[in-house]
């Protein structure tokens, strides 16, 4: 990862824009390889599986995270994994992600992918988690990464182009 780029990831908020998907890998390794960070992935649209696989070909040690499934496939093998009963619930899911945000010993929380999240409930819902979500994390001095896809409703992807606290050239 760039080196004047990776002191910045701390605190706030941080887009991985859809032509370059290698920076979430990027911020991953660093985050937990480099600085041995303990995080939150809460994925939409891939089973936490397929995400653990993924991380291995890149060598990111997926014990360091732990899995909100909103997929709801439990392989049964990992104790790092909620499985989400209601994914369309994001009262439930946001009272869930407090209490694990809360840990001192977590430092960031990715959210894979916002137009999962569209999967499950209407943009303007999605709007409303995100921006309270945003307002919690920077509350507690702690980093989100937002996976975005690029084909979210127009009304997110306004949203999104304008939130991020950390610029990377692409």
């Amino acid at each position: 990862m760039n080196s004047e780029f990776a002191p910045m990831l701390k605190a706030g908020v941080a887009i991985s824009m859809p032509r370059n998907q290698t920076y979430i890998t990027e911020m991953l390794d660093d985050l937990i390889n480099s600085k041995k960070m303990l995080g939150v992935y809460l994925t939409s649209i891939q089973s936490h599986d397929k995400i653990i696989e993924d991380l291995k070909k890149d060598n990111i040690d997926s014990t360091s995270l732990f899995f909100l499934d909103m997929i709801g496939r439990d392989s049964g093998s990992e104790q790092n994994v909620f499985i989400l009963r209601d994914p369309s619930d994001l009262t439930e899911l946001s009272v869930i992600i407090t209490e694990i945000m809360e840990n001192d010993c977590i430092g960031f929380l990715v959210l894979d992918t916002i137009s999962g999240l569209e999967n499950y409930t209407d943009a303007v819902n999605v709007k409303k988690f995100l921006q309270s979500l945003i307002t919690y994390i920077k509350k507690l001095n702690k980093l989100l990464i937002i996976l975005y896809r690029g084909n979210e409703s127009a009304e997110l992807t306004n949203f999104i182009t304008q939130i991020s606290d950390f610029r990377k050239k692409i």
